[in-house]
């Protein structure tokens, strides 16, 4: 292999930033804002040595904490806190965040015809790909760099901080490597993310039972390198080795792969299905297509509604032996249980949100490659396909949020034995429902207005996360909180559901639907 197919790398390298700085620039915001607004928070909850050797001995030994955010090392310091408060945010978005962009500034690219213009002009075959994977390689790197400047500060030791964000860097190049390599694998960008998504999912249960275990393979899964370099305590250098080495193994044989094969294939061929059945409305037509993803949105809410409710007793034990950290998350003693239930139901309320505003970004994905087009050509009007659209979403949303919050009540009430329980669990998340509408409805709308803007939904969808997941700990202000729709509609079970709100908030939702379907009947399709 010859210098040459690198030829211009350079130039596509700024290409890809001006073209995707709204998709890099907002995957440095998810890692940097959360880690540094959470070592913030802990500064000024655990500012005494006295309250963390409390933390230590409750949160940090706590089987159920270790399993979620991963092992913790040097807890009686502030930086050890940090670190391991915001380990479910790093283990959960950085690595994701990394594989989405790397797919989609590599196999989409390649999908949609770019790389065919590309490749044509005076650059080597290899330099747009190359340029896909170092985009995303520079935007974690930038957010490793600014982590770190953040971290001190905020008061965290200069050393340490440096070796975390490095850390975090290295931990993104992993999975921006495994992106990549995926990206020569499947011949379609679903499939892409499908296969690095799956492969994150093993590591995950794998560095999970790891540490729930307390084993001492801790090697086996990358997402438990990054606590095993232990920067607020001594430093260990094999983790930060081999993140390099993994990086490097994964970034040379997608290099090899794309170089051995045409543009539009893949390792793997696409299998198309048999020319068999009938599909008769546009309702039908959308749920082919994305029945396939609900399977797997419905099984990660009912493992993860699993998993919260078995842990049900530790983490009230928890909240009920560390006041300090209940105060932060707004528990009120003697509520402890209900507090766990309204966390919970918020986590999966986001999951749910995701799969709609997924099914979203998916269906609406068909006009500009011209399918849309093919579809209205026959006795199909766009009101009834844009209609479908939108069902589809807020139907899918719902079954993954039901689902996963009767797998919450059922783990719940077995760990606990309380047959209150269950129907706390399924009021909570069949609660959060309006909210999604309307989130939905917006990301809808914002397609019709433009295709590339539903990317709206996924940046209100981020600031629900954070407002959801954050919110008690960074103690953000009232007027923040209200950007979120779950806001408004209480803290069930711990208080009243606000009927008020909920109609509201489900009469909200019709509006911008009604816009999108006026747009969408007005304005030209953007194909076919």
């Amino acid at each position: 292999m010859s210098a040459d197919v690198f030829r211009g790398t350079w130039r596509c390298f700024v290409m890809q930033w001006r073209v995707g700085w709204v998709g890099l620039a907002g995957f440095v915001a998810a890692v940097v804002f959360p880690v540094v607004a959470t070592a913030a928070s802990m500064a000024g909850l655990y500012p005494e040595a006295a309250q963390r050797a409390v933390y230590r001995a409750t949160v940090g030994a706590s089987v159920t904490s270790t399993a979620f955010n991963g092992r913790g090392y040097g807890l009686d310091e502030l930086g050890g806190i940090a670190a391991f408060e915001a380990g479910i945010f790093t283990q959960l978005v950085l690595p994701i965040l990394a594989l989405v962009l790397v797919v989609r500034h590599t196999r989409t690219q390649e999908e949609i015809g770019r790389l065919d213009l590309l490749t044509a002009a005076p650059v080597g075959r290899l330099a747009p790909h190359a340029a896909g994977v170092l985009a995303p390689a520079a935007a974690a790197l930038v957010a490793g760099v600014l982590t770190s400047i953040g971290l001190v500060v905020v008061g965290m030791p200069p050393a340490g901080s440096v070796v975390y964000g490095g850390s975090l860097t290295l931990l993104g190049l992993v999975f921006v490597g495994l992106g990549a390599l995926s990206a020569q694998l499947a011949s379609t960008a679903r499939g892409a993310l499908g296969v690095g998504l799956g492969v994150y999912t093993l590591a995950y249960a794998t560095r999970l039972t790891v540490d729930a275990r307390g084993s001492e393979l801790t090697w086996l899964s990358p997402l438990g390198w990054t606590a095993e370099v232990r920067p607020f305590e001594q430093v260990r250098v094999w983790p930060l080795a081999a993140m390099v080495v993994a990086t490097g193994v994964l970034v040379a044989v997608g290099v090899l792969l794309a170089a051995g094969r045409d543009l539009g294939s893949a390792v793997f061929r696409e299998r198309r299905g048999p020319a068999a059945g009938a599909v008769r409305s546009v309702v039908g037509l959308h749920w082919r297509a994305t029945r396939g993803a609900l399977a797997g949105w419905v099984g990660a809410a009912v493992l993860w509604g699993v998993g919260l409710g078995a842990v049900a007793p530790d983490m009230v034990a928890i909240f009920s032996s560390n006041t300090r950290l209940a105060e932060a998350m707004g528990v009120e003693p003697g509520h402890e249980a209900a507090a766990l239930t309204l966390l919970s139901s918020r986590f999966l309320a986001l999951i749910g949100l995701a799969c709609g505003l997924a099914v979203v970004t998916r269906l609406l994905a068909e006009e500009p490659a011209g399918r849309t087009g093919l579809v209205l050509a026959g006795p199909r009007s766009r009101t009834a396909w844009l209609s479908a659209v939108t069902g589809c979403a807020l139907a899918q949303a719902a079954t993954v949020v039901l689902l996963g919050g009767a797998a919450l009540g059922v783990a719940v009430r077995a760990a606990t034995g309380s047959a209150r329980e269950l129907t706390d669990a399924l009021s909570a998340t069949a609660g959060t429902l309006p909210a999604a509408a309307v989130v939905i409805a917006v990301a809808v709308l914002a397609g019709q207005i433009r295709p590339a803007l539903v990317v709206v939904g996924w940046i209100w969808f981020g600031a629900i996360a954070t407002i959801a997941l954050l919110g008690d700990t960074l103690r953000l202000p009232t007027a923040v909180r209200r950007l979120s729709p779950l806001e408004q509609l209480g803290r069930l079970p711990l208080e009243d559901y606000p009927l008020l709100s909920g109609v509201a908030l489900t009469a909200l939702a019709l509006v911008p639907i009604l816009f999108s379907v006026m747009a969408f009947r007005r304005r030209d399709l953007v194909a076919g």
